[in-house]
């Protein structure tokens, strides 16, 4: 395994990471997780491939809850994949490591709460952001319009469009606080 790049765990009603599992691939960097059984990950599930990891597929577990350090150090990802969880909320901090991710896939999930502001600022070099299919998801945080302004794909569709505004030029419907 220590010489390993990519490995594909889809399909195999994996339930929980053992600690410890991925310590002899540090060299990985696509890791498929997809099509399981996981409904939890915690800080250290990913020990001894974080900096490595540049492509992490969680999507289709019944996922309801991350620890907030799950994603500790993963300096190295670019793609993230957590479409069709059951992820209602995302702790706080959750990103902090995450400033070359490119792609995050939130789609077909449950984010009652929304996406707070406070957990897209450390995506820097984010160019998609993909959050369809979470028909109850309030409007995206005014955070957004960096990424806009930064040429960022958004794939987003719920009750309602969002606009983007400014205090200065509010749309229709918007209202924005100063700053």
């Amino acid at each position: 395994l220590a010489g390993m790049t990519s490995l594909d765990l889809g399909n195999n009603l994996v339930a929980s990471l053992a600690g410890g599992l991925f310590r002899d691939t540090r060299s990985l960097r696509v890791l498929t997780l997809r099509d399981n059984e996981l409904t939890e990950l915690h800080a250290g599930d990913f020990g001894g491939v974080e900096a490595s990891l540049e492509h992490l597929d969680l999507s289709h577990n019944p996922l309801v809850s991350l620890h907030p350090d799950v994603l500790r150090g993963m300096t190295s990802l670019k793609r993230l994949y957590l479409s069709s969880t059951r992820l209602a909320t995302l702790p706080s901090g959750l990103f902090r490591s995450l400033e070359r991710l490119e792609e995050l896939h939130l789609s077909d999930n449950e984010m009652l709460a929304g996406l707070p502001a406070e957990l897209l600022k450390p995506l820097t070099a984010l160019r998609v952001l993909a959050v369809t299919g979470n028909g109850v998801l309030p409007c995206l945080p005014m955070e957004a319009a960096r990424f806009a302004q930064a040429g960022t794909s958004f794939l987003y569709e719920g009750p309602q469009r969002c606009v983007l505004c400014t205090a200065d030029d509010p749309a229709a419907g918007c209202k924005c606080d100063q700053g």
